[in-house]
């Protein structure tokens, strides 16, 4: 779900279709791998700060890629 509004936000903002594909990407896997580590920590209260604490680290991962 986040991830397909990364790459939207992106293409809005003047991003080009590459850029919107990699913050997207980070994104998805950034909320997975985050909820994850957080369900084993925390269980469902970790799920949910951990999706979205990934979602966010890793869309900017995935812009930071784009820009080397």
């Amino acid at each position: 779900m986040y991830s397909e509004w990364d790459f939207f936000e992106t293409e809005y903002y003047g991003g080009n279709i590459t850029e919107g594909c990699m913050r997207s990407a980070g994104t998805l896997f950034g909320s997975y791998i985050g909820g994850l580590k957080g369900e084993q920590k925390l269980g469902w209260l970790g799920y949910l700060v951990g999706s979205h604490l990934g979602s966010w680290i890793g869309g900017m991962v995935g812009c930071m890629f784009f820009e080397v």
